[in-house]
């Protein structure tokens, strides 16, 4: 599913011997080997100074940008002493699918400046790639509402469902309340929806939902949150294109005048974009987003209207 927490990042070393009085320019290989696209895997390599002398590195950089791969730590500037190590951590986040290359560039006052570290990488899918969810509050029941645009293995959906704590404002702890069944493996998109009966006079507490996708390896994904207060009425809404090579417009359409505001979330969770908060009139509206400096990969889009909460996701690719 689209939506996830961060993975742990996986670390791998390479060794790159540096010596200062017979460096020649060459190329090294760094192979993240399988990361499902929107996710990342992180990686090393080691520069070693195996020469009596000290060595500069100046800088380490990615030969081509937009890339899938990025430096994390250890760019330079850094002298290197005689029969020390200096390491390098990248990182690679598959904007698409199939073999992702470029090239880290290790430039420095050192003879064979700079020297090429070749970096690979493969994006595969992920299990199911979630593009919406919303819930809507019919009376006593909810409707929980999702699409997806591809399934790889997947045996179904959990809904799950918790109150609000007492106090808190959060959720208490998620019970699965019913299971759609997937599709198994698809590569088109596809709409699910599940209704949610509650009590017979219904519950007007303040809920809490969310999916727990399951695998057919017995691996499971959860989506995001969303919550859902008394007579909660959703304002439809869209993202297109979805994916896209450049900008992203959102579209919503309102029934009742209201402050509207949004965000846009990485898959670590860390907010890129908000919106400043303005009033809108009842109508339906088409809003280009802040997306042409984003990198490639798969990012969240919460959206507000008044007390009315959605998630949308989208997908870049450059």
């Amino acid at each position: 599913m689209k939506a996830r927490s961060a993975p742990i990042p996986f670390l791998s070393f390479i060794i790159v011997t540096v010596a200062a009085a017979s460096l020649q320019a060459q190329q090294y290989s760094v192979n993240f080997g399988d990361v499902q696209v929107g996710l990342w895997k992180d990686s090393t390599f080691v520069l070693t100074n195996t020469s009596p002398l000290p060595i500069v590195i100046t800088s380490v950089t990615i030969l081509h940008s937009p890339s899938d791969f990025a430096i994390l730590s250890g760019g330079g500037p850094v002298t290197v002493p005689p029969n020390a190590s200096h390491t390098v951590v990248m990182r690679f986040t598959p904007s698409a699918l199939g073999l992702r290359t470029d090239s880290a560039v290790v430039s420095g006052l050192f003879p064979g400046s700079p020297v090429y570290v070749e970096l690979l990488g493969n994006g595969i899918p992920l299990p199911v790639e979630l593009t919406a969810f919303s819930v809507v509050r019919h009376g006593g029941t909810i409707l929980l509402k999702w699409t997806v645009a591809a399934e790889t293995n997947n045996v179904g959906f959990e809904v799950q469902r918790a109150p609000v704590v007492a106090g808190s404002g959060g959720p208490a702890v998620f019970e699965t309340i019913g299971f759609v069944a997937g599709r198994g493996t698809a590569h088109t998109p596809a709409d699910y929806v599940f209704e949610d009966a509650l009590s017979p006079s219904g519950d007007r507490r303040l809920l809490f939902y969310r999916l727990r996708q399951v695998d057919a390896d017995g691996g499971a994904h959860v989506s995001p949150v969303i919550e859902v207060g008394p007579e909660t009425v959703m304002p439809a809404l869209s993202l297109a294109p979805n994916p896209s090579r450049g900008r992203v417009t959102l579209s919503f359409v309102l029934d009742e005048p209201g402050r509207v505001q949004w965000q846009v979330y990485d898959l670590t969770g860390r907010c890129l974009y908000t919106s400043e908060p303005s009033l809108f009139a009842v109508g339906v509206y088409h809003i280009p987003l802040e997306t042409v400096t984003l990198p490639a990969g798969m990012y969240l889009l919460r959206f507000t209207a008044g007390e009315k909460r959605t998630h949308a996701r989208f997908t870049l690719t450059r």
